[in-house]
Formats: structure tokens, C-alpha cells, sequence
């Protein structure tokens, strides 16, 4: 329990009462309504509370709930598997580290990232974070709890453990790697000119969020454009800011209300979603099977 409050603590002090992220998400916000990549997007309220309140949940029961389990993880690894902790990396210079850090990690997202729009499952729980009909920067934080338990095995426990490089360089990776997140995922006309070929920008990211059949299961990288580029699954023309959030989603529990107990509903019900249709498509199965059965 003290591992659990002391984790917990931890996230309010880094995220949830840290003014300097309020500043950048404001900045960003008035930045959107001064280069929208939507301009009819005029009332954005509700997405952005519903998103701000899975940062809330994620802080105070989520991030300390993975902090304890994760550790416990890695302690069973330690006694069971200890010959998973290769240490490939750990004679290698500190700034060695950081750019192998950076660019295991960024590979390791894109094929998490491919993964969870390629197994349909595995895309129902990353369907709520692709709900969103108003892309601003908190958009990072809407993300189902069991999408972070594969996200984080499949990115940074797994190539920690493997490279053995010291949590604390991964933790300046962390940091660089969530300002950008906020930054993607705001409704900005923006797509860096010839770097947007290099790095992924708002613009790049809002093809990969589109509702459009012709940007279906384009541009997954998180950070590098190349992973996009080598695997054939990069969709380059800048300029084009089109409609985003879920194509056919009329059974997704999208968020109406700013009221407070309605914002929170919404959310049970999103949590609630991927199991539904998870649910659904076992019944469908069941139904086929049987008059398979029957025939």
C-alpha cells in the first residue's frame, strides 16, 4: 500500500498539480483556435473534459495500480527468468544509451501500435482513443487501461529489461516523449515542412486519427517517420486536415455532456465498450458455429 500512495503522490506532483503542464496545454489550446486544423471545431468542451478526466483516474487509481504491479513483474522476472535482463547496453556511454533508448523504444511502439489496430480485440480497447472528434492535447491521456498494460510491456518494460540501460535515462526519453504527445494530438494545422518527413507532426498524426477510408491504417510511428516509411504504411501528402474519430462508430458512448455526472457515466461506459464488443463478436461466433453445426 505504501508503494501504491507514494507512486500516487508521485503523478499528482508530476502531472496532476504540476502548473507547468496546465501552461502548455493552455498554450496549445490557444494556439488550436489560432491555427485549427479544423476551424469549425467550436465546441471542443466535453472531449477535452472526458480526456482530462482519464488523466485524473489514470493518476490517482491507474499509474500507481501499473507501479506496484509492474514492479512486482519484475521482481518474479528477477527470481524466474533472470536471464532476460541482458544488459546489452549498459557498458555503452550514457548519450549511447539514451539514443538506443530512444530509437528501441520508438520501433517497439510502432509494432505495439500496428498490433492493436491489425487484432480486432486488440483494437476494441484502442478504439476509445481513436472516439475522439476533437483533437486536442490531452487526447494523449484518452487510452483504456488494459491498452496500457500492453503498451508499457511492449515498450518499455520489455526493451528495459532487455537493454538493461538505468530507469533514469529512460526517464528523460519519458519526458520529451509526453510533450510531444501533447503536442501531435492538438488540433493544429501544423506538419513541420520537410522535417514532417522525418519526425511525426499534428498534421501527420491527424491522417493516422481520420475517419476516411483512404487513411485507414496509415501512419502509426509515434515519433520517427521511418518505421511508417520502411513498412510501407506512410501516407505523406501534407496539407490534408480531415475529419477524425471512429468511421461507423454509432454504437461508441461518445461524450455530449459537460455535467459532471454525465462526463463520468460516459466514462463507465467507455471503459465498458471494448468488453461489449468483444462480447458481441464471441455470441456472433457462437451463432455461426452453430448453424455450421446444424448444416
Amino acid at each position: 500500500m505504501q508503494q501504491f500512495l507514494e507512486a500516487q503522490q508521485y503523478h499528482i506532483d508530476k502531472w496532476l498539480a504540476n502548473p507547468q503542464i496546465y501552461l502548455l496545454v493552455a498554450a496549445l489550446l490557444l494556439a488550436s483556435r489560432w491555427l485549427p486544423a479544423d476551424p469549425d471545431d467550436r465546441r471542443p468542451g466535453a472531449s477535452i473534459a472526458i480526456d482530462y478526466l482519464y488523466g485524473v483516474v489514470y493518476t490517482l487509481l491507474l499509474f500507481p495500480f501499473f507501479v506496484v504491479f509492474f514492479a512486482w513483474v519484475e521482481g518474479a522476472l528477477n527470481t524466474w527468468a533472470p536471464w532476460l535482463n541482458l544488459g546489452l547496453a549498459e557498458s555503452l556511454p550514457a548519450w549511447v544509451q539514451i539514443l538506443l533508448a530512444i530509437f528501441v523504444n520508438d520501433f517497439l511502439a510502432y509494432v505495439s501500435h500496428y498490433c492493436r489496430h491489425r487484432f480486432r480485440f486488440l483494437w476494441y480497447f484502442h478504439s476509445l482513443h481513436h472516439s475522439q472528434e476533437h483533437m486536442n492535447p490531452l487526447t494523449t491521456k484518452r487510452t483504456h487501461p488494459v491498452e496500457r498494460i500492453f503498451s508499457r510491456l511492449c515498450i518499455f518494460w520489455l526493451p528495459l529489461a532487455i537493454i538493461g540501460s538505468p530507469p533514469q535515462l529512460w526517464a528523460i526519453y519519458i519526458l520529451v516523449d509526453a510533450i510531444w504527445d501533447y503536442f501531435i494530438h492538438s488540433n493544429l494545422r501544423v506538419n513541420l515542412g520537410p522535417l514532417g518527413r522525418v519526425l511525426v507532426s499534428p498534421q501527420y498524426h491527424r491522417i493516422h486519427h481520420s475517419r476516411l477510408p483512404e487513411h485507414a491504417d496509415k501512419n502509426f510511428s509515434d515519433r520517427f517517420v521511418i518505421w511508417d516509411l520502411l513498412f510501407g504504411t506512410a501516407y505523406l501528402r501534407q496539407g490534408e486536415n480531415p475529419p477524425v474519430g471512429l468511421a461507423g462508430g454509432d454504437t461508441f458512448p461518445s461524450e455530449r455532456s459537460l455535467q459532471p455526472w454525465n462526463l463520468f457515466r460516459t466514462y463507465l461506459a467507455q471503459m465498458w465498450y471494448p468488453f461489449r464488443m468483444i462480447h458481441s463478436d464471441m455470441r456472433q461466433r457462437r451463432a455461426i458455429d452453430g448453424m455450421e453445426t446444424r448444416d
